[in-house]
């Protein structure tokens, strides 16, 4: 074997073995995401518990479900949205906000209290994959404030390059930004 062949072999498992080594660093960035992600489930719940093992009363986690009921059971009341409205969440597109998913940033394509949309992702989640993001408004400043949400894969959509991810634990504060957000978009359109 002469030495270009031996040096352009030694190129290309050095090529190789640096893909191999990323995927790998990839690999256990999300593995350690989703050990966090539980970490942070579990001691919510502990958290949560009032000593009797039930969730508390007003802790801070809101689920996704339970903020689907308790609109569902406004809307039966005549205090919120409409019974006949066949989606949970209201979507807006704006204003876009940035997500922090392991170690790369997207911007939303519409989001809601329900969950979001994010644009522009290739990557390696397949649906109900369980991991924990982090927002913002996407034309925030420096060092504007991050909310974190416990999320689950709906749907990957590699021709569309979208990703749409369901809030399954919202902290109350994170909540709360979204809320005022919406309000925000609701003075505007009343102007």
């Amino acid at each position: 074997m002469s030495d270009d062949s031996r040096s352009r072999l030694a190129r290309e498992l050095l090529a190789t073995l640096k893909v191999d080594h990323e995927r790998s660093q990839r690999f256990r960035a999300i593995n350690d995401q989703l050990d966090a992600a539980d970490a942070f489930d579990w001691e919510e719940r502990a958290m949560d518990r009032g000593g009797s093992g039930m969730p508390r009363p007003g802790g801070r986690l809101t689920d996704g479900m339970g903020v689907a009921s308790r609109v569902e059971n406004q809307a039966k009341d005549g205090q919120g949205l409409a019974a006949h409205q066949k989606r949970d969440n209201r979507r807006f597109t704006d204003p876009v906000l940035r997500i922090g998913i392991f170690h790369d940033s997207y911007e939303t394509i519409d989001w809601s209290l329900g969950g979001v949309m994010v644009g522009n992702y290739v990557g390696e989640l397949k649906a109900n994959n369980r991991f924990q993001i982090t927002f913002t408004v996407a034309s925030a400043k420096a060092g504007a404030a991050y909310y974190a949400a416990q999320v689950r894969v709906i749907r990957v959509d590699p021709r569309k390059r979208t990703l749409s991810l369901k809030f399954e634990k919202l902290a109350q504060g994170a909540f709360d930004f979204l809320s005022g957000l919406q309000l925000q978009q609701a003075r505007k359109r009343a102007l």
